[in-house]
């Protein structure tokens, strides 16, 4: 019974965590990881499954800032703590890519599209 129970919360976190992956808002297939994470504010990207523009909002910026302060703050304050500065940094990284997947409302549909699709 312990072991279902150990399963069934497993199977709950993940689908939790993947539904806060970006998801396009028209037809809800994967958009890109990299967009999301790696990208700048005013880049824009396309679904891959029905043509969708989607583009950041200004959420997306102040969560990017958060991130950003999270990891120079972090490796100032963290640093006399745990002196394996590679491990401090992607600890701080993995934080923050939790963080900003978890905080809904980060893009949205670009409403002026000009794809004419035949």
């Amino acid at each position: 019974m312990y072991f279902a129970e150990q399963s069934n919360l497993l199977v709950n976190l993940k689908s939790g965590v993947l539904k806060m992956l970006p998801v396009c808002l028209k037809c809800s297939s994967k958009l890109s990881m990299s967009w999301f994470l790696c990208s700048l504010v005013g880049t824009k990207t396309r679904c891959v499954n029905c043509g969708a523009l989607h583009k950041f909002t200004n959420w997306h910026k102040l969560t990017s800032s958060l991130c950003a302060l999270i990891v120079v703050f972090g490796m100032q304050f963290f640093e006399s703590c745990i002196p394996w500065t590679l491990v401090l940094f992607f600890s701080l990284c993995l934080l923050c890519i939790v963080i900003s997947i978890n905080i809904p409302g980060q893009y949205k549909l670009e409403s002026q599209d000009k794809l004419k699709i035949k």
